[in-house]
């Protein structure tokens, strides 16, 4: 099975590049292998975020969230939101590990954007 992704974006294609990694290169899978099901990022207004879907592996996962290559350790669930600057790139990536130490990871490159009016 492949990983499904889906990059939600505003009103313009914010994303300029996604990469996923980690997933199986081929649709035979192992099971209980650690995929990514869902990829989003919203860089709407002053504030960002982005969100990770997982299936297999084995609970609970940790996540390691980082903007621009800076980690962000306050962030520690499926879910990261912070502070953006509009009309500026921002790379986000994510590391997800699983309790057997398998991981997965996703970053995208998006431009934040102003509040619409």
């Amino acid at each position: 099975m492949r990983a499904k992704l889906r990059l939600a974006v505003a009103a313009l294609p914010l994303a300029l590049l996604l990469v996923l990694t980690g997933a199986p290169a081929s649709n035979a899978q192992a099971a209980g292998s650690l995929v990514v099901t869902a990829w989003d990022c919203d860089p709407g207004g002053s504030l960002m975020w982005c969100a990770i879907t997982l299936e297999g592996g084995t609970t609970p996962y940790t996540y390691a969230w980082y903007k621009d290559g800076v980690y962000k350790p306050q962030f520690t669930g499926h879910v990261l939101r912070l502070g953006c600057t509009p009309g500026r790139l921002v790379r986000i990536d994510v590391v997800v590990t699983d309790a057997t130490g398998q991981q997965v990871s996703a970053w995208a490159v998006c431009t934040c954007m102003r509040d619409w009016q």
